[in-house]
């Protein structure tokens, strides 16, 4: 049995949530922010008591509605689990308050995301729309005027794409999203649909790799010069280290003389391999 007491080592920490941007999302806080041991990340019950016997973390940080469970239910889960591993009361008390804090975030979470239906999509607006409402939630724009919504969507889509302009070469014409819950040695795979706005426009997406200082330490990109819609895709095996942000970003076609413009709809982030 392992002591109760922590040790000078890092705690180790499960995330049990079946909302992949609240799970990605706490899980980066914990590991990148915060410098703690992610242990696992775990969607449903069976796979959070699968994680709790193989790591014993200390700490459990659980959604409340896991499996559409109440909280309380949610309580005795973290209770019996304690008890369990650690056989003692005291330990119970974190965890508990862990679950406490956690039900009106989640409660917040669940009406205010969302905006994505697809779970393994990793970025909560990649159709720039919610209710059939244009929205840039989420993203992060390098510059308001070469950026505009318009309805016109992909193939599958709903009724808007973002559009972006060129300006310069390199454009500040560029959306960016950063990506929680990414790990060294993960392979993700990004996609989205691009349209030239006209024979001479064009788009490129692509991600980016940061250092904590905001040095760019590694980037790929992937283009279309297409004036029908046509998907495009990165995939790409992470290298990362401590305080890295992996980001996605959609950018206009490089210029120098001419206007060149981009459409892009239904962008795609998916983890399709872990080490």
């Amino acid at each position: 049995m392992r002591p109760t007491a922590l040790s000078s080592r890092r705690p180790c920490i499960v995330v049990a949530d079946d909302s992949t941007v609240a799970r990605e999302g706490i899980g980066a806080i914990i590991h990148r922010d915060l410098g703690y041991t992610l242990c696992g990340l775990a969607t449903d019950e069976k796979t959070t008591r699968e994680l709790i016997e193989k790591h014993q973390p200390d700490l459990l940080v659980i959604e409340p509605f896991l499996g559409h469970h109440a909280l309380f239910e949610a309580i005795a889960l973290v209770v019996l689990v304690v008890l369990v591993f650690l056989q003692t009361w005291r330990a119970t008390l974190i965890p508990l308050i862990a679950v406490i804090f956690l039900f009106p975030l989640c409660a917040c979470g669940e009406s205010t995301t969302g905006l994505n239906e697809d779970s393994r999509n990793l970025i909560p607006n990649g159709s720039f729309e919610h209710d059939g409402r244009a929205t840039l939630d989420t993203w992060q724009v390098a510059n308001s005027s070469l950026a505009s919504l318009t309805r016109e969507a992909a193939p599958g889509g709903g009724q808007w794409s973002l559009r972006l302009e060129a300006d310069w070469a390199p454009t500040t014409g560029q959306v960016r999203f950063p990506v929680p819950g990414l790990k060294d040695g993960d392979t993700v795979r990004l996609s989205a649909y691009v349209r030239a706005s006209d024979e001479r426009g064009g788009g490129r997406i692509g991600l980016q790799v940061t250092a904590a200082d905001g040095r760019l330490r590694q980037e790929s990109f992937a283009s279309s010069e297409n004036t029908r819609w046509t998907q495009v895709s990165v995939t790409k095996t992470l290298s990362l280290e401590l305080g890295d942000t992996v980001w996605v970003v959609l950018r206009a076609p490089p210029t120098e003389l001419e206007s060149r413009a981009g459409l892009f709809d239904l962008v795609m982030l998916e983890r399709v391999g872990e080490q």
